[in-house]
């Protein structure tokens, strides 16, 4: 009887697992095109502009990647006012990105998620709290590294092997590389298994000549 209920329980808990996951994957995300030859242990891709919703959080916030989602998910989920004044719901997407300040050495993280298609800058409902701002996010190309794990426990060892492969490309030099600006993207709830979460490192490069 034991040994049934903990069979019961791990198959219930496969099937949620199984099922957060084909939920994430269904959601919306920035389309990109993969560029042609690719490098063995990155990609290298060419986003067009999109629309997103976005906020500055401090460092100094503590987890400003929690901080960041807190707004906008108070946004999408009815903080917002449409044309007509009443609060529109908008649909989950994903990745969070979690994107570096224009200047090095910067002490704020921008939260940014993108927005579904079919909205456009000119009919996407206001956001109530001015701390998050609808913008449209350029595009452009750059150099995507893929781990798992997660993310307080994985991240630097992944900088590390991404860094290393961007300066064997030529994308970076050994002088260059310690004031690189990473962006992250994280796909998964964090209740996921850690290694069944999909995150990402972003380095911005020059557009293709």
């Amino acid at each position: 009887m034991i040994f049934t209920l903990l069979g019961l329980l791990l198959f219930a808990g496969l099937l949620y697992v199984l099922g957060s996951q084909l939920y994430v994957r269904s959601l919306d995300t920035p389309p990109y095109r993969v560029a042609d030859p690719q490098p063995t242990d990155y990609q290298i891709r060419q986003y067009a502009p999109y629309l997103v919703a976005q906020t500055e959080v401090p460092l100094s916030d503590g987890d400003h990647l929690n901080e960041g989602f807190r707004r906008l998910a108070g946004y999408i989920f009815g903080g917002n006012a449409g044309p007509d004044g009443q609060p529109q719901p908008i649909a989950m997407t994903t990745p969070v990105l979690d994107q570096a300040a224009p200047t090095a050495g910067s002490d704020t993280r921008t939260v940014i998620f993108s927005l579904p298609p079919q909205w456009r800058l000119d009919s996407v409902p206001t956001p109530d709290d001015p701390r998050v701002e609808v913008v449209e996010h350029p595009g452009g190309r750059f150099a995507v590294f893929t781990y798992s794990g997660a993310r307080q426990a994985t991240t630097d060892q992944a900088i590390q092997t991404f860094t290393t492969a961007l300066i064997r490309d030529g994308h970076l030099t050994p002088d260059t590389a310690p004031s690189a600006q990473f962006d992250f993207a994280y796909y998964d709830p964090p209740s996921t298994l850690p290694a069944l979460r999909r995150n990402e490192i972003l380095f911005r490069l020059p557009p293709t000549p």
